[in-house]
This record gives C-alpha cells, structure tokens and sequence, in this order.
C-alpha cells in the first residue's frame, strides 16, 4: 500500500506541479490536467482498497467498505484467476474475480489468506459445476499445488 500511495502523490505532483507554478499552453495543460485526475483517482482507488476488510464465511464472500459487494458461494457463476508479471522472473500478483447474483468481486494476492479464498472459490465453482477458463486451472493449480 505505502508504495501504491507513494506512486499515486509522486504522479500527481508531478503532473500538478507544472500547472500551478507555469503557464502552459492550453493543450499540454489539458494533458497535464488528465494526468492529475488519473493518479487522483488511482488514490482514491488505493486509499478505499486499504479501508476494505475481506469477510470470507461458508456462505460465501464479501467486500466490507464503502461499496459492501458481496457473493454468495450458492449464487456463484463465475471464476477467473489471472496472473500480472513475468513468470520467468518470479514477480508479478494474482487476481481473483468472483461473479454471482449481478455483483463482481476482485481481490489480488496482496490480501491475507489469498490462498484459502481461492481454495473456497474452487471448492464452490465445483460444487456448482461451474466450468473454469485453463488459464485460471493453470493458476489455481500453481498456486494451490492441486487441479481445480
């Protein structure tokens, strides 16, 4: 989070800085303009991601914050893992999107425990006989080391 919230103050500077100290000319103020309202948004973004709780339960999982979205494990419809980064170097992070009942739920593997929310979201898409994207069996098969 303190590397997200060190990017997201460190762009807006930058891109707000030249717009109260100069005089630019009105396209590449525009620009910078756009700019300052991206990286205002990716803090804004950042700040509701760290007040967010993750409430995991057997009837399913829910996003406790500003939004309140939630998906019950009997309503679930869909499940996508996907991976962001090099695999040949190691780095990168996971995504869980959950979809059920009209709601859409993401969480990276950034959060606490990421592992046993996607061992639950597995175990529910194949108690519903949901049918998974391979490259989403590719990754829950690397990261919980069994087939889904």
């Amino acid at each position: 989070m303190l590397a997200d919230y060190l990017r997201g103050w460190t762009g807006l500077g930058l891109s707000g800085l030249p717009l109260v100290t100069m005089q630019p000319s009105w396209p590449i103020g525009l620009a910078l303009l756009a700019l300052a309202g991206l990286f205002a948004g990716f803090l804004r973004q950042t700040w509701r991601r760290q007040h967010s709780r993750l409430r995991l339960a057997a009837s399913g999982v829910a996003l406790i914050g500003s939004d309140g979205r939630q998906v019950a494990w009997r309503e679930l419809d869909g499940v996508r893992l996907r991976w962001f980064g090099s695999r040949r170097q190691g780095r990168g992070w996971l995504e869980l999107e959950l979809r059920g009942s009209g709601s859409r739920l993401v969480v990276t593997s950034a959060l606490d425990r990421f592992d046993q929310v996607v061992a639950d979201a597995v175990q529910a898409a194949n108690d519903r006989g949901l049918r998974l994207e391979p490259a989403t069996r590719a990754n829950i098969e690397a990261l919980l080391g069994r087939a889904a």
